[in-house]
């Protein structure tokens, strides 16, 4: 004999404050890479001003079709290990730190390292180039060479300047990320999300559909 059995399900704004953490970390553990893609799209085209060409990386879709996604990597765990890094190569960009202060008027901190990076260019006749790759455990390796030189050999000054640039950069990422990942915990955006893709819960928050 069949039975009918009846449900009352609920929006997250109708859940107890309890329930609300029970769905709350539903939606955090239900998050992905996806959710920050304006940052890395935004990262790119920065580094792009700066003379950053990103490695790329084949990403196999559902389709059976295939996109190449910069090498970007990160990690925000809240630990000690968190870090944000990239695989790449760098060259002189003609026009890089006035381009990056037009794009972002306001950031200071990218002002400086664009200013950083167009000192020491000048002071190698727009010569430097590099290499960086990211190593899990050794952090980024940064490889310049100088093709003004006869040899191909870059200064240590030139070296150290052109690393202490990259990874500047990779710091300023990570705030970024920390920056997004912070909005997107935070309790008004939560309810948003909620709200707007209409979800519904059990009594004591755990998702479900009608």
């Amino acid at each position: 004999m069949a039975i009918t059995v009846t449900r009352t399900l609920y929006q997250y704004s109708e859940l107890s404050e309890d329930a609300k953490e029970t769905a709350k970390q539903w939606w955090l553990d239900a998050r992905d890479e996806t959710d920050y893609e304006y940052v890395i799209e935004d990262f790119v085209q920065t580094a792009a001003k700066l003379g950053i060409t990103m490695k790329t990386r084949p990403v196999t879709l559902m389709g059976g079709g295939t996109r190449h996604d910069p090498c970007v990597w990160w990690s925000l765990g809240y630990c000690q290990s968190d870090y944000a890094a990239f695989d790449g190569s760098y060259s002189y960009a003609k026009g890089g730190a006035a381009a990056v202060k037009a794009y972002a008027p306001q950031d200071e901190t990218l002002h400086a390292i664009a200013d950083r990076l167009q000192a020491i260019q000048a002071k190698n006749f727009y010569g430097l180039s590099a290499t960086i790759n990211h190593h899990h455990y050794y952090g980024l390796q940064v490889e310049t060479r100088n093709d003004r030189n006869e040899y191909g050999d870059a200064s240590e000054e030139a070296e150290s300047e052109v690393k202490e640039a990259m990874r500047d950069l990779c710091q300023w990422l990570y705030r970024q990320l920390v920056t997004q990942d912070e909005y997107l915990r935070s309790d008004e955006q939560i309810t948003e999300a909620m709200g707007a893709n209409e979800y519904t819960f059990s009594e004591n928050g755990k998702r479900e559909d009608p």
